[in-house]
């Protein structure tokens, strides 16, 4: 009897293991594509024909690129052919990515700080791992040795999404499920299969990305809130952010590559570099930050909150970077510290702390400098 209950456990689990393979399907009969190796972007029908609803096991296939950074199918290399993107639907979702996340990279926000100061330190600040000075080695085996900024320009922190899937720091993730609650996307995700040298040698690599944070989950949640040209990103809940991501296009990442190279004096063309902008309309970088009410803003370093709008007033807290809080008033203009911004009336959010690490009371009131909110 024992015996008979272990065979049934393991097909059920072997079952459920091999179902939860099958994330996507065909949504119409169609028939597949070949391609040729030496030739790799020429395509062409093949006589070989599917049905709908066919079940696709995405881990027997690999993404098919149509010679740029776009991927247009998922190929079985074995037989040389390759299913459509568009001929294949979520097999758990009826839901997917708007548009603006496909468009091409999201980068680090201070990474746009760093270009418009002209000061690559900032992007050292947020990752001293690229620093030499303090004696980071990037190359595990010693045979490449390359200046940060050529290191840069291989494993910089991005996020790249295609219609299925996303990928941080050469760490690929297929999507299962998305769903819409409100502002945010929740997107449930597996962990594509990764070599054991992705594991331990390429970690050095991939300090820049959010790697560290997401490489013990096989399965993850990864949540976004889009605001235009930026993205908070969290894991698994709305109290894990991970960062602020922009999208930059094509040429925006060429410039910032040869920004970051400044041992081999790149020429790097500022007028070039396209800025982000809010779903308002608002640039960060056109010389003025201008606080909207109404909007959910983040404390982007230690914070005074004051009882008025000037450095005079009383101070009721020092939050802490990461404080959520809403903005309730726009006060006075004003340039502190080189940024020209309102003094904003906020209500402080849930889960607020200070510096100290103290918790704030949830609907505290006061006035911060909204130059360091974002």
């Amino acid at each position: 009897m024992k015996k008979a209950i272990f065979i049934m456990l393991a097909f059920f689990i072997t079952s459920f293991a091999f179902t939860q393979e099958y994330l996507y399907k065909t949504n119409k009969d169609g028939c597949y594509y070949k391609y040729d190796k030496s030739t790799i972007y020429y395509y062409s029908q093949s006589n070989q024909h599917y049905e709908k609803d066919m079940n696709v096991n995405i881990f027997a296939y690999k993404f098919l690129h149509d010679g740029s950074d776009k991927v247009i199918g998922l190929v079985d290399e074995t037989k040389e052919l390759y299913i459509d993107f568009d001929d294949i639907s979520f097999t758990n979702s009826s839901t997917y990515l708007p548009e603006v996340l496909l468009k091409g990279e999201w980068i680090h926000s201070y990474y746009f700080d760093a270009l418009k100061a002209k000061n690559p330190e900032i992007i050292l600040q947020h990752e001293p791992w690229w620093d030499e000075r303090k004696g980071w080695k990037p190359d595990p085996y010693g045979e490449y040795p390359l200046s940060w900024g050529e290191e840069f320009e291989f494993n910089y922190g991005a996020y790249y999404f295609t219609k299925f899937t996303f990928c941080n720091g050469n760490v690929y993730y297929y999507i299962d499920k998305i769903q819409k609650k409100g502002d945010y996307y929740y997107i449930t995700s597996k962990r594509r299969n990764t070599s054991e040298w992705d594991e331990k040698e390429r970690k050095e690599y991939l300090k820049s990305s959010d790697y560290g944070k997401i490489k013990r989950f096989s399965e993850i949640d990864l949540i976004i809130k889009l605001d235009g040209e930026y993205m908070d990103v969290y894991l698994n809940s709305t109290d894990n952010h991970l960062g602020t991501y922009c999208y930059a296009d094509s040429e925006t990442v060429r410039q910032l590559c040869f920004f970051a190279r400044v041992n081999d004096n790149l020429p790097v063309s500022y007028n070039n570099i396209r800025y982000p902008s809010h779903a308002d309309g608002a640039c960060d970088y056109d010389g003025t930050k201008t606080a909207k009410t109404e909007k959910s803003k983040t404390v982007t370093e230690s914070l005074k909150l004051r009882s008025g709008e000037a450095t005079s007033s009383n101070v009721i807290t020092v939050m802490a970077a990461g404080t959520k809080v809403k903005i309730i008033q726009l006060g006075k203009t004003e340039t502190i510290d080189g940024i020209n911004s309102n003094w904003v009336k906020v209500e402080v959010q849930a889960n607020a702390k200070d510096r100290d690490g103290k918790p704030i009371k949830k609907g505290t009131i006061g006035w911060c400098y909204g130059g360091y909110l974002k």
